[in-house]
């Protein structure tokens, strides 16, 4: 029987009897950083309200290791997990864990994976362990660099948006002498503002008469 499954979803597995395989085990960790917690149980929501559930959210592994810790080869057991990327961060850990599953005659189903692609060897767990952790970091890379352009961007616009804020809501100020002394297009600005200009001006109207109001009436005073 192969020793590693990969899946995309708990019906898609194939070769495997749930009949005899009655102990499922599900393991989620914050080894790595793409695969939070919560993405890890989006991938397993299909096998979750039936397994047995192992979280490791301080990076020590320990109920990782408890997990088969208490395993017997008298009952057979599938392990699922969303990546490998999230068993280990040392290969030298992940290593000694798969020959202890393997000691075991468990199963380890992975959900982040080519479908129906088996593993049925350490090296092969090893190899394809690496290939897991090397996607995630790039993809933790990918979202931090995305995460910090955006946010270059809104420093930038914030700059060149809010010395406006008051001109937006201002009808005395013309659309396009606003946008051109701040630098930015209408849709940008819009989308900083969080309004157009019709719906500032509404939203400024009675700022806007108060503030009319008081002059009026200081305009009153000095004339007297």
């Amino acid at each position: 029987m192969p020793l590693i499954f990969f899946v995309k979803g708990f019906d898609s597995i194939k070769g495997l009897d749930y009949k005899k395989h009655m102990k499922l085990i599900a393991y989620l960790s914050t080894a790595s950083k793409w695969w939070t917690i919560d993405r890890q149980r989006v991938a397993l929501a299909p096998i979750l309200p039936h397994a047995a559930e192992f979280v490791d959210d301080d990076d020590s592994f320990t109920n990782r290791d408890n997990s088969v810790r208490v395993g017997s080869r008298r009952q057979p057991t599938t392990y699922h997990v969303a990546s490998l990327a999230v068993l280990a961060k040392r290969q030298t850990d992940f290593q000694a864990f798969v020959r202890k599953l393997f000691g075991l005659g468990w199963t380890l189903v992975v959900y982040n994976g080519e479908p129906q692609q088996t593993l049925q060897t350490a090296d092969e767990a090893v190899a394809a362990w690496q290939e897991a952790r090397r996607q995630s970091k790039m993809a933790g890379a990918a979202k931090h660099g995305g995460q910090a352009t955006k946010e270059r961007f809104e420093l930038l616009y914030r700059d060149k948006c809010e010395p406006f804020r008051e001109h937006w809501g201002d009808p005395r100020f013309d659309t396009d002498w606003i946008l051109e002394q701040a630098g930015v297009s209408r849709n940008t600005m819009v989308k900083y503002m969080k309004a157009t200009r019709l719906e500032a001006i509404r939203a400024n109207r009675p700022r806007l008469l108060a503030q009319a109001q008081r002059q009026r009436r200081k305009a009153e005073k000095e004339g007297k």
